[in-house]
C-alpha cells in the first residue's frame, strides 16, 4: 500500500526541517505495524512537505487504521506533534 501526506509549516533551521514521522497500522486493538520515527526528507515548497510511503500488508480483507505521528522538534511544545488517523479497508 502507498500514502501521501502533506505537511503543513513545519519550522525551518539553516534551510531544513527537522521533521520526524511515524506510521501506524492496527486492525481493531491489534497493532500490526509501528515504524521508528523517521527523517522526513521532502523539501518545502510553499509552506508544505509531502511525506509518501509505502508498506506490505499481509492479512485478511477488512478494515485498517493507518496513523501518522509527524514530530517537529522545531516547533513550540504544544505545536511539537501532531497525530492523525484513516481508515481504509482491504478487499481481496
Amino acid at each position: 500500500m502507498r500514502y501521501a501526506a502533506i505537511i503543513y509549516n513545519p519550522r525551518v533551521s539553516d534551510g531544513k526541517t527537522q521533521l520526524l514521522a511515524r506510521v501506524i497500522i492496527s486492525r481493531g486493538d491489534k497493532v500490526l505495524l509501528q515504524e521508528k520515527d523517521q527523517p522526513v526528507n521532502g523539501a518545502v515548497q510553499s509552506g508544505q512537505v509531502a511525506k509518501i510511503g509505502q508498506f506490505g500488508l499481509k492479512g485478511q480483507s477488512g478494515r485498517y487504521v493507518l496513523t501518522l505521528v509527524v514530530t517537529d522538534p522545531l516547533a513550540n511544545e504544544k505545536e511539537r506533534t501532531v497525530v492523525r488517523s484513516l481508515d481504509f479497508t482491504l478487499v481481496d
